[in-house]
C-alpha cells in the first residue's frame, strides 16, 4: 500500500473516531441535562407543597381540609354573623325583596392589603383565603375577589378576628354558626381541579400582595340574592356581583 493511501485511511479512521466521540459527548451531555431538569421539577413540586408554590395537583382538598381543621377557632363572636339566627326568606320572595331594596353610594375604596407575617403564616392566610374564595364563590374570578375583598375588609375591622384564618374560621366549631358556610357544612370534602385551585391560589395572593377589589368597597357582609338574611336591614347594600350582594356598616 502507497504512502500517500495509508496516510488517507489514517485521517478517515481518525475522523470516525472523533465524530463518534462527539456523538457520545452529545448523548451524555444531553442524558447529563435531562436527569438535572428531573431534578429541578422534583424539587419545585416539593417546595411548593410546602412553601409558597402551587400544591401538587389532586392534593387541594386534604391540603385546604388539614390546614383549616389544625387551625385554633377563632374566639366565638356572633358580631355581624353572616348566618342568620331566624329563617330568613327566600326563594322568589327573597328575589324580589332584594331587588326592591335600593343601593347607597359605594363610597371609599379599602386600602390595599400586604401581608407582612413570617412564610408559614403567609401559607396559612393563602389557603384560608384560596379556600374561602373557591368554596363560596366557584370559579368566578369576580366573585372570588369580592368575597376576598370581604375577608380582608374583616380582618382590619375590630368587630372581627384580626387574621385571614380567624376570620374565615370564625364559629367553625359550631354546627350552626359559623361566618362562611363552608366551614362547617360538610362542603370541604368537596373537591376541585388542579386549575380551580391554581385561579384561587393565584387570586389569594394577589390580594395578599396589594390588589383591591373597588366594586364591593369596605363591605364586610354578603349573601346570595334568593335569601333574605335578618341582618340585612340593619346593614347598608352597596353592590351586586352576579348572584351575590354586598353589604357594609352604616356610616
Amino acid at each position: 500500500m502507497s504512502y500517500r493511501r495509508r496516510v488517507s485511511r489514517l485521517a478517515t479512521w481518525l475522523a470516525m473516531l472523533t465524530d463518534r466521540r462527539v456523538r457520545l459527548l452529545t448523548c451524555a451531555v444531553a442524558a447529563l441535562a435531562g436527569l438535572l431538569l428531573a431534578a429541578g421539577v422534583a424539587l419545585i413540586v416539593r417546595s411548593g407543597s410546602s412553601g409558597g408554590g402551587l400544591p401538587a395537583p389532586g392534593d387541594w382538598t386534604e391540603v385546604s381540609r388539614l390546614t383549616l381543621a389544625a387551625l385554633p377557632a377563632a374566639p366565638d363572636d356572633t358580631t355581624g354573623a353572616l348566618e342568620p339566627t331566624p329563617a330568613p326568606l327566600s326563594g322568589d320572595d327573597a328575589v324580589a325583596k332584594n331587588a326592591a331594596d335600593r343601593f347607597v353610594e359605594l363610597g371609599t375604596a379599602a386600602q390595599p392589603f400586604r401581608f407582612a407575617g413570617p412564610p408559614v403564616e403567609r401559607q396559612r392566610a393563602r389557603a384560608c383565603l384560596a379556600a374561602a374564595m373557591l368554596y363560596e364563590a366557584g370559579g368566578s374570578t369576580a366573585g372570588q375577589l369580592a368575597v376576598g375583598q370581604v375577608v380582608l375588609n374583616r380582618v382590619r375591622h375590630p368587630a372581627f378576628p384580626g387574621s385571614v384564618c380567624g376570620v374565615v374560621l370564625q364559629g367553625s366549631e359550631r354546627a350552626d354558626g359559623c361566618q362562611f358556610t363552608f366551614t362547617c357544612d360538610g362542603s370541604l370534602s368537596r373537591s376541585y381541579t388542579s386549575a380551580a385551585v391554581a385561579g384561587a391560589l393565584l387570586h389569594a395572593d394577589l390580594m395578599l400582595d396589594g390588589y383591591v377589589f373597588r366594586r364591593v368597597g369596605l363591605a364586610t357582609h354578603y349573601h346570595t340574592d334568593w335569601i333574605v338574611p335578618y341582618w340585612s336591614g340593619s346593614l347598608e347594600k352597596v353592590a351586586q356581583v352576579q348572584d351575590h350582594i354586598f353589604y357594609r356598616e352604616p356610616r
